[in-house]
């Protein structure tokens, strides 16, 4: 089960394209684990064994956990750099610079490497 409901393929396929669109499917997991889901994925619709779920609860709560942990890294990295862009900014006149610091894209984006363009 996840969070009350059975662990389907779609559920799976979700969790790992979110992983491999943010580059972390091989960091975060070792090989058995990736081949545990992709196994998972092409042989049932619908997770039914007992310990088969709690093992794939497991790989998927260590894929989660590397998604929110990259995730929170970048709104931290950002938050400093959106600040500072937000200063220098605002120091050469751009008035509408001083709300980069509270915006929440642009700490991600900044986090995550994207420049930003108006």
């Amino acid at each position: 089960m996840l969070d009350g409901r059975t662990i389907t393929r779609q559920i799976i396929l979700a969790v790992k394209r979110r992983a491999l669109r943010r580059r972390i499917w091989t960091i975060a997991l070792n090989r058995l684990e990736r081949g545990m889901l992709d196994v998972t994925i092409q042989s049932v619709d619908r997770v039914k064994s007992g310990r088969l779920a709690q093992l794939l609860m497991r790989i998927l709560a260590k894929l989660t956990d590397a998604l929110n942990h990259r995730l929170l890294d970048a709104f931290k990295s950002g938050r400093a750099m959106a600040a500072r862009a937000s200063k220098f900014a605002s120091d050469w006149g751009y008035i509408e610079a001083v709300k980069w610091r509270d915006e929440l894209v642009s700490q991600l984006a900044l986090g995550n490497g994207i420049v930003l363009g108006n």
